[in-house]
């Protein structure tokens, strides 16, 4: 049985300093001195009993000082007793909690079979009288069996299978030392970890604050140069003939001179590519799918991979196309050349396939009609237009300004082209409760300033500019503006857009229930050369789907992308609150969910696939996607030295660490912090002895 140690030894040569207290008690004694006195018969019996009070004060306080200085030479000599010397070996003789691995990279091959049958060989290592616990790390770290004889562990291992997010080992970790901190001191303590140590996994493992001689022991079913290609990152716009991207990633040491992929929409086959791709480099490919019909719709980018990985083989979306728009384009010279035409941009921009019937629907469905035609149109089918766009017109039908004005407060959208041939004072007087700005004069570019104007600056959080908030999609500030008009926006608008010099370029109102956008150029290359730029035709379809109330893309992508093994939440609106939905996941029968109170559904989504949800009678209301977490796919590992290296570290970093604070035999036992303890407690009582003594 071990003895009791110093860790600072040389300090209980300051035992010395007890002499101190003992001079000063001889020293202060108080001496006798006779007094004559007529008789002391009343003071004999009085007088006795005090001195032998103060006495016993004065030698209650010397033993006090005594052992408050004891007690401090022996807290900062620090005594201990190492652990061998309390263990009691009528009591179980370990305590060993497993931290178990279940991230996505662990279905890479047959690493989840290799990692359980070593779990299950080290199981056969602990005795019946040892105690074992089990945390599994997949997206949050969790305690699935407290300490207990490891047999009931055996039939818990069997069932587990790899999970389809990713983890965190240093969460595990600290999971494992507050099992062990709530248990009985006489168990020795012990963490065998059990994973692939994927990088992304160990990344923060100089958190877990370790007590330096706790046992941990590590083993891996990871290879440090695993090589794997993953499909990441599909986007699919949902406007019409737009162009779809994918990144190819390989995360191999070799070069990959072909890898074909194939794109699936709505689980068919449309095409095949091929690319190569270099090792740890990314490529994009981008395809234009033809156009959609109006309802939800999944897209699907697979490759022919041979790695061991094959969740990330797949990217999948699932998305939106809303309802064509209808649009009422006035046309003021029409030709048989349609590029001759004001509206020759606008219309190519707003449905590239006007007068295509091999096209099956586009965002926005457009009819053109003469200047004199439009107050006839919205009078006899105003229900059936949603958005008017208005080039630069010279005459316009008397009673336009109120047909206009009963369409926009009915809820439709108008949009204006300020450029050339506008009468400017019949627009600001018959127009004066519609437009957003007054017109004033026509502004060429200064001689000074022959580059033209450009956009300074623009609302980047509203919807109209919603294609531009993601890097590399668009330069704004390069269409150069050769004309424009001096105007001055009316107290009720909003200025969404500006030139350089501050002036007005695009100017919102709300009218009723309608909007009104006032352009600040020609719909045309005459005052600008904004139609020629990639900017222009996003920059358009958020002008339309602003005008016309729609949310654009945006309406249909809520919820619609999850991280496979990660919990989040469909929200429906407070509409549905409390009611019953059908959920539809991969591989797996139809199940019954219902709503919170604020119409909210939390979801953990499984494998990678897609989720539909549907009412109870069977009408589709959301389609979403699963794909499994980017990080999981860059295989490589740790090594076992880097990971030791890595506990190491931050277990020299933690020192004793909270740990060791709260249960003391995970280290050797210590008794400093209970010596100052009872120091403290000596000094008040000093304190008190020495008051009454020398009162």
């Amino acid at each position: 049985m071990s003895r009791l140690s110093f860790t600072n030894g040389a300090m209980l040569a300051g035992l010395a300093v007890l002499v101190i207290p003992i001079l000063i008690h001889l020293l202060l004694r108080r001496t006798r001195t006779r007094l004559r006195f007529s008789t002391l018969q009343f003071f004999i019996q009085q007088d006795e009993q005090s001195e032998r009070r103060r006495k016993l004060r004065h030698w209650l306080l010397l033993a006090t000082r005594l052992l408050l200085l004891a007690v401090l030479v022996l807290a900062f000599a620090r005594p201990y007793l190492p652990n061998g010397a309390i263990e009691d070996p009528a009591r179980p003789r370990r305590q060993v909690v497993l931290v178990l691995d279940r991230s996505a990279s662990l279905q890479t091959g047959n690493r989840w079979a290799r990692m359980m049958e070593a779990v299950r060989q080290s199981l056969a290592e602990l005795g019946m009288d040892d105690r074992v616990a089990l945390v599994v790390c997949a997206a949050n770290a969790e305690v699935a069996m407290s300490l207990a004889p490891p047999a009931k562990l055996r039939p818990l291992l069997d069932k587990l299978e790899p999970g389809f997010g990713t983890s965190d080992l240093a969460e595990g970790l600290r999971a494992a030392l507050k099992l062990l901190a709530s248990e009985p001191a006489h168990l020795k303590p012990a963490i065998w970890v059990f994973s692939d140590l994927q990088r992304n996994a160990c990344q923060r493992l100089r958190t877990a604050s370790l007590p330096r001689d706790l046992e941990v022991k590590t083993w891996s079913a990871g290879e440090p140069d695993a090589a794997n290609f993953a499909v990441q990152d599909l986007v699919v716009p949902v406007e019409s003939g737009a162009a779809s991207q994918v990144s190819l990633v390989n995360f191999s040491a070799q070069d990959a001179k072909e890898v074909k992929m194939d794109w699936l929409i709505d689980g068919e086959f449309i095409s095949r590519q091929s690319a190569a791709v270099r090792a740890g480099t990314t490529t994009n490919l981008g395809l234009s799918l033809p156009a959609l019909s109006p309802g939800w719709h999944t897209a699907e980018a697979r490759i022919q991979s041979q790695d061991g990985l094959a969740l990330d083989d797949s990217a999948r979306l699932a998305f939106q196309i809303p309802d064509a728009i209808s649009v009422l384009c006035v046309e003021s010279r029409p030709s048989k050349r349609v590029f001759e035409e004001e509206s020759f941009f606008v219309v190519s921009a707003l449905n590239p396939g006007q007068g295509d019937s091999n096209r099956i629907s586009a965002r926005f469905k457009i009819e053109k009609v003469l200047p004199e035609r439009l107050t006839s149109r919205l009078r006899d089918q105003p229900k059936e237009q949603q958005l008017v766009i208005l080039p630069s017109l010279r005459q316009m039908p008397s009673e336009a300004g109120s047909i206009l004005e009963g369409f926009v407060k009915n809820g439709g959208g108008l949009v204006i082209f300020a450029g050339e041939g506008i009468q400017a004072g019949r627009y600001s007087l018959g127009w004066r409760d519609l437009l957003p700005a007054v017109l004033e004069r026509v502004e060429d570019v200064p001689l000074r300033e022959q580059a033209g104007w450009h956009v300074r600056e623009y609302a980047r959080d509203h919807l109209i500019f919603a294609a531009f908030r993601q890097p590399n999609s668009g330069d704004l500030a390069l269409p150069v503006f050769s004309r424009r008009w001096a105007m001055t926006p009316v107290e009720s608008s909003q200025v969404l857009a500006r030139f350089d010099d501050g002036a007005p370029l695009l100017v919102s109102r709300t009218v009723g229930a309608g909007r009104v956008l006032l352009v600040n150029t020609s719909a045309d290359t005459r005052w600008n050369d904004w139609p020629k730029r990639k900017t222009f035709v996003p920059w358009l379809h958020g002008v339309a789907n602003f005008a016309a109330g729609e949310a654009f893309a945006e309406k249909g992508r809520d919820n619609s992308r999850f991280l496979a093994g990660m919990a989040t939440e469909i929200d429906l609106g407070r509409a549905a609150a409390r009611k019953p939905f059908l959920l539809q996941t991969p591989g797996s029968a139809q199940t019954m969910v219902v709503a919170d109170a604020e119409g909210r559904l939390p979801i953990l989504p499984g494998p990678p696939g897609f989720y539909s949800l549907s009412e109870t009678n069977g009408r589709l209301i959301r389609l979403c996607a699963a794909n499994l977490p980017s990080a999981e796919s860059d295989l490589a590992a740790w090594t076992l030295q880097e990971f030791q290296q890595q506990l190491a570290q931050a277990a020299s970093e933690s020192g004793t660490g909270p740990a060791a604070w709260v249960n003391p035999e995970l280290r050797d036992r210590e008794f400093w912090r209970m010596i100052l303890t009872a120091g403290l407690v000596l000094l008040c009582l000093e304190i008190i002895l020495a008051n009454r003594t020398f009162a």
